[in-house]
């Protein structure tokens, strides 16, 4: 399937949303305005999540807004990932030479010591001498995750403190980034009958449950992003929240796929060696084959779980483009079990089950998370 959206690439709507601004600034005389592009276009990793042990290009842009020339300081952090406030850990500063009605882009480089650090922000610590005169764009953050579903999806995303004090969280609301803008993920749903061409009986909106109205010092609060339907051409679901006044994210880009399209496809094209590539396909194979059993789960993703423990063990082996190949086919099939255990599962408490995989693939523990997806058989 293919993404709705294409994360690094800039489009022509990407082009537009860059350029308004700017003509604005010229038309009405300001001083420097140093601030990043609205979504997510300001931070471009040269791969998203960053790849354990491999460095990472981080590329952020910054525009100057403003009629005067300027020279702003950026800093780069990563969290791990959820709707967090604070806690951000740096990984560097870089000066942009911004011209009046210009932009600028550096590079940053960094290398993840962990799975779970998908979160990434830019702020603009020091404007400069030419002014900042709109300090409401000088904070960005992608904060993104790819998962895969069929019709319906259940995802846990937490809501995490990382102060030292309590904090209010108002302002919560979800919705879908959609050719640029933020806007209701089904605008055009009214209530109607069952059947009834082009309705639902219940509105396919995503909607998030269990919120917290406010957090704890260094508190974490789960929530469940519930999507009723998900589209042909996926969606891209954006959890927004004010945390003690500061806007935060989460962003999923939902692909819409089937158990059988993401075992069936050729993920590991990239693996040189023939006889690596056989045997991890072979594994996938034979787990799409037990989907024919009478009992397909606990076969299936134990397979699956073979599948996990054999490519991380080949990384020593693989160079680091074959490891970012790998990574990557490792989560396509992590979904796959989540997705069979939501299929065949049931077991009375297969949701708990569901979250608690959720859990451990957000951390990046991809067999413990296919270890908890088999217990929802």
């Amino acid at each position: 399937p293919i993404p709705i959206i294409h994360l690094f690439t800039m489009t022509s709507t990407t082009t537009i949303l860059v350029a308004l601004p700017l003509f604005f600034a010229l038309a009405f005389a300001q001083p420097a305005d140093p601030g990043f592009p609205p979504g997510p276009f300001a931070i471009m990793p040269d791969s998203f999540p960053g790849i354990v042990g491999i460095n990472t290009d981080i590329e952020v842009l910054l525009l100057n807004y403003g009629n005067t020339d300027t020279t702003a300081e950026v800093e780069l952090s990563f969290n791990d990932w959820g709707v967090t406030y604070m806690g951000w850990q740096p990984i560097g500063t870089m000066p942009f030479t911004l011209l009046a009605n210009d932009n600028d882009r550096k590079t940053f480089s960094h290398t993840f010591a962990n799975r779970a650090h998908t979160c990434l922000q830019a702020v603009v610590t020091d404007p400069g001498t030419g002014g900042n005169d709109n300090e409401n764009n000088d904070r960005t953050q992608i904060n993104w995750e790819v998962v895969h579903a069929d019709e319906d999806y259940d995802m846990w995303v937490p809501f995490g403190n990382g102060a030292d004090e309590e904090i209010i969280v108002n302002g919560t609301e979800i919705l879908c980034w959609k050719n640029g803008t933020v806007s209701p993920c089904f605008p055009d749903w009214q209530q109607g009958e069952p059947g009834a061409d082009g309705q639902f009986e219940e509105d396919p909106n995503p909607d998030v449950n269990g919120a917290p109205e406010k957090l704890g010092a260094n508190e974490e609060v789960v929530a469940v992003v519930n999507m009723p339907k998900i589209p042909e051409d996926g969606m891209v679901v954006m959890l927004q929240a004010n945390m003690n006044g500061q806007p935060n994210n989460v962003m999923i880009q939902v692909v819409k796929t089937t158990i059988e399209e993401l075992l069936n496809t050729p993920h590991l094209c990239c693996i040189k060696s023939i006889k690596t590539r056989v045997m991890l396909e072979s594994i996938l194979a034979d787990a799409l084959d037990a989907l024919q059993e009478e009992r397909p789960c606990q076969v299936a993703i134990k397979l699956l779980r073979l599948f996990v423990q054999k490519a991380i063990l080949l990384e020593c082996d693989l160079t680091d483009e074959e490891i970012a190949c790998i990574e990557k086919a490792i989560l396509k099939i992590v979904d796959a079990g989540i997705m069979i255990a939501r299929k065949y599962g049931t077991h009375a408490n297969k949701m708990a089950y569901l979250q608690e995989a959720h859990f451990f693939r957000r951390a990046g523990l991809y067999e413990a998370a296919l270890l908890e997806a088999g217990k929802a058989c």
